[in-house]
């Protein structure tokens, strides 16, 4: 059997209730996964930049140097600053996950909701209150 969304092949060979999943909505295992980045749009944690979906995980500073100790961190605890296209508020995160690149048959579905912002350039809209 075909997927709906790709036309590849839908391999069953996951555990009974993720194959039952599958099969009944006639999708990839794939293409289920990025069906689930479709139902989270408009979530204030999905954030898509240039095609890419990324989980923001929270704001965890000072943490980084307990990474060990209190659990993973996205991206090693990296920075990142990244303004909404939608209300232009600059948030910044050093907890975000890569939810990989959207795939081209889904990208109408996940549209890019944000831009990334240069940390100069966050710095300096800090400096004159923009």
């Amino acid at each position: 059997m075909n997927c709906a969304h790709c036309n590849g092949l839908i391999k069953l060979t996951f555990d009974e209730k993720t194959n039952a999943k599958l099969t009944a909505n006639k999708t990839c295992f794939a293409c289920d996964y990025w069906l689930l980045r479709v139902s989270r749009i408009g979530h204030p944690d999905q954030i898509v930049i240039d095609g890419h979906c990324y989980q923001n995980s929270g704001d965890k500073s000072g943490q980084h140097e307990h990474c060990g100790k209190t659990g993973f961190m996205g991206f090693g605890g990296h920075r990142f600053t990244w303004k909404m296209l939608e209300t232009g508020e600059v948030q910044t995160s050093n907890d975000m996950w890569s939810n990989g690149t959207i795939p081209q048959h889904f990208r109408d579905q996940v549209p890019d909701n944000a831009e990334w912002v240069k940390t100069e350039d966050f710095r300096h809209s800090l400096s004159f209150g923009l």
